[in-house]
């Protein structure tokens, strides 16, 4: 019964997670283009941006990038574009963040004047730092204006090495999508490919190359190499940086390369530039920070942790308690919150309430075959690994990846979620004040505490001592074993001593002897 409650309850959770999780939309990823060839011809430096003139709304993107961001900025821009903005200017100061929620930001943003029809410009305004993930976005934009001071660069993707747990540079499968972001990006607003590359690739040499008629471009010295003769004539080539070092550039740099667009000394400025008064700023609300909070690794790997414990205590534990509390409220959320970024589907939590279910099924309808257990086991894995990204099977080397770090998230809490219940079940009888919680006397046959056989007939006639009073049911001592008998209804006190008289299955009827 206390399966089927269980059961109950997260199909009634689930339902109440698909209700309100409409308010949240899914968009698909954008599949990254190729990476340029080294023979691409390289595209000139831009020059300075002429400010524009119409409504700015200013979007600030600030602390790590998540898809929790990502899902705040959708509804920001969408508020902006329908408040009559013209120019969405994005306000940076970020050290980056999750790799692939970067993607989706920076397709959201570098789609925009295509679904506009270029009526609508993106301009990323670095307030104090754009690095890694940030630099990404940053490019996305169709204008970067630096302020005074700040650094933008240093986009090579790391991760965290699971046997030495410590941070080393992503392999280059993964570098190889990031270089396709960041050349799509570069080519289609006009910044030079080669240094925006060079952010990324350690290895890559970059010069600048200066013609005869005074315009400058940066490639590498492959594609110098590969120039034909007559744009080679009178050309003045000079190395910007070498093998070994990624592009990281202040401002004045960054406007002398053709990556800013402008350096100015606020954001009143930049917004001056293009045209209107600073306004109010579309921030994150409080809702939108809770989920992103709520979608940090430490906190999913918590709820995955106390979920999975509890889980498997309201298995073991009769009726409807504390375990099961727990884990509706661990596991629903986990998947509300993951449903509102754009990761969990309605499938992923069916399927985890079907593996629930076989488990259940498993221990109190089929116990003993196994295969229904692990089935469900199975299931519901799978669908805690499946709420975490928006792919089910990888085709890209970067969704590999990330397909790993969720298998190491979901395997590893529910290995902790095991040694948590061993380590609680060893040391909480010892505390002193959860050790109340537990029953630690011990039923012994010295104390009286004896399963009787189911034939106790040679009992008959053997006598005994009353050791309890008999009233008219106690313990007495025969053949030297305590004894759980009873009388025919007479008070018999304690050291008389009796007789058997009657065996009727594990039922001893003694009297006076």
């Amino acid at each position: 019964m206390r399966g089927y409650r269980l059961w109950v309850a997260c199909a009634v959770v689930a339902l109440a997670t698909v209700c309100w999780g409409q308010v949240a939309t899914t968009p698909s990823a954008t599949s990254p283009t190729a990476p340029p060839s080294p023979s691409a011809a390289p595209a000139a430096s831009p020059t300075l941006a002429p400010p524009a003139s119409g409504k700015v709304a200013v979007l600030t993107i600030s602390g790590n990038i998540d898809y929790g961001l990502h899902w705040s900025l959708k509804r920001r821009i969408k508020a902006a574009l329908d408040s009559g903005a013209d120019v969405l200017l994005f306000e940076l100061d970020t050290y980056g963040g999750d790799l692939h929620a970067a993607f989706e930001i920076g397709d959201l943003i570098y789609d925009i004047k295509n679904d506009h029809e270029g009526r609508i410009r993106t301009v990323a305004y670095v307030h104090k730092k754009a690095f890694s993930a940030g630099a990404l976005i940053a490019l996305a934009c169709n204008d970067i204006v630096m302020r005074r001071g700040a650094t933008i660069g240093d986009c090579q993707p790391i991760m965290v090495n699971p046997q030495s747990h410590g941070i080393e540079t992503a392999p280059e499968k993964i570098q190889t999508g990031v270089r396709a972001y960041m050349s799509k990006y570069a080519v289609g607003n006009g910044y030079p490919e080669a240094l925006c590359l060079k952010m990324v690739d350690v290895d890559m040499e970059v010069v600048r190359v200066r013609a005869a008629d005074g315009v400058v471009r940066y490639m590498t010295p492959q594609q110098f190499d590969e120039m034909k003769p007559d744009e080679k004539s009178g050309a003045e080539k000079t190395s910007v940086l070498g093998k070994g070092k990624l592009l990281t550039i202040s401002d004045d740099r960054a406007a002398e390369y053709g990556i800013s667009r402008a350096t100015v000394t606020g954001l009143s400025e930049a917004v001056a530039r293009y045209g209107a008064p600073l306004g109010d700023p579309h921030e994150t609300n409080w809702s939108e920070e809770m989920v992103r909070f709520l979608n940090s690794t430490a906190v999913v790997s918590l709820l995955l942790i106390v979920g999975l414990g509890s889980l498997y205590m309201a298995f073991k534990t009769p009726g409807f308690g504390l375990p099961e509390i727990l884990a509706i409220i661990c596991f629903s959320v986990l998947f509300f919150s993951k449903y509102l970024v754009g990761l969990a589907t309605v499938m992923n939590v069916v399927l985890f309430l079907v593996g629930v279910g076989l488990i259940a099924a498993e221990v109190f309808v089929i116990p003993g075959l196994g295969v229904v257990g692990i089935a469900g086991l199975l299931c519901l894995l799978i669908a805690l690994v499946l709420s975490m990204q928006k792919f089910t099977i990888p085709q890209y080397d970067f969704e590999v990846d990330l397909l790993a770090r969720n298998l190491i998230t979901v395997f590893g809490s529910l290995l902790a979620a095991t040694l948590g219940l061993l380590a609680l079940v060893r040391w909480l009888p010892k505390t002193p004040f959860l050790g109340r919680l537990v029953l630690q006397t011990q039923q012994t046959p010295a104390s009286g505490y004896v399963v009787e056989s189911a034939d106790l007939r040679g009992l008959v006639g053997k006598r005994g001592v009353a050791v309890s009073p008999l009233r008219p049911a106690g313990r007495a001592e025969i053949e030297g074993i305590a004894r759980l008998v009873m009388t025919d209804g007479d008070f018999i006190e304690p050291g008389t001593p009796v007789v058997v008289a009657e065996v009727n299955g594990n039922r001893i009827v003694v009297q006076k002897s």
